[in-house]
C-alpha cells in the first residue's frame, strides 16, 4: 500500500474514532503502536485498524458482563473495554501524551477480582481516573476505565507474554 493511501485510510479511522468514540480491539507490529521519535505528541496515530478481538467504547455507564449491573467509575467519561479470552492480569502506565491500559490475555488465565473493583493504581495519572473489573462470562472479559474526559484513543494487541497477548489502550491526555 502506497504511503499516501496509507496516511488517508489513517485520517479516516481517526476521523472516524474521534467522531463515534469506538475503536475495534486490532492487531498490530511494535512499531505500528509507538510513537514518533520526536518529544512531542504530534506524531501519535490515534485510531485502531478493523481486525476484532473486542472493542473499547464510551459508554454512558460501563456494566458487567452477564448481569449487567452498572460498574461505578470515577471521571468526566467512561470506557468500556470489553476483550475476547481469559485475561491474566490488567496494568497501567503513564506516558507524556497518553495514559495505558494493558490486558495481558493467556490460555487458561485465572484473573482473581469481583465485579466493581479496583484493579489498577492510576492515583496521579494525567487521563485515567479509576480501572474496575466488569466480570467475565462465555469468554468475554469487561473493564471498566474512568477517564478525566472523552478523548481521542487507540487500541492495538502485542504478541505475549509467552503465547498469550497484550490489549493496549492509550487515552491522550489532550485533543
Amino acid at each position: 500500500m502506497t504511503s499516501n493511501r496509507q496516511s488517508r485510510i489513517t485520517r479516516l479511522v481517526v476521523a472516524a474514532l474521534v467522531v463515534t468514540g469506538t475503536a475495534t480491539v486490532a492487531a498490530a507490529s511494535t512499531s505500528e503502536a509507538t510513537a514518533s521519535s520526536s518529544t512531542t505528541c504530534s506524531g501519535i496515530t490515534w485510531g485502531s485498524l478493523p481486525k476484532a478481538d473486542g472493542f473499547v467504547a464510551y459508554v454512558p455507564e460501563v456494566t458487567t458482563q452477564a448481569v449487567g449491573d452498572v460498574v461505578p467509575l470515577r471521571g468526566g467519561a467512561k470506557l468500556q473495554v470489553v476483550v475476547m479470552g481469559e485475561v491474566l492480569g490488567v496494568r497501567t502506565g503513564r506516558h507524556e501524551c497518553y495514559d495505558r491500559l494493558v490486558i495481558d490475555r493467556a490460555p487458561n488465565a485465572q484473573f482473581t477480582a469481583l465485579p466493581g473493583q479496583e484493579v489498577a493504581n492510576v492515583t496521579g495519572y494525567s487521563t485515567f481516573r479509576e480501572v474496575a473489573y466488569g466480570g467475565s462470562f462465555e469468554g468475554y472479559t469487561t473493564i471498566g476505565v474512568g477517564v478525566r474526559a472523552r478523548l481521542p484513543m487507540r487500541v492495538f494487541t502485542l504478541p505475549g507474554p509467552g503465547n498469550g497477548d497484550r490489549v493496549v489502550v492509550d487515552v491522550a491526555h489532550h485533543w
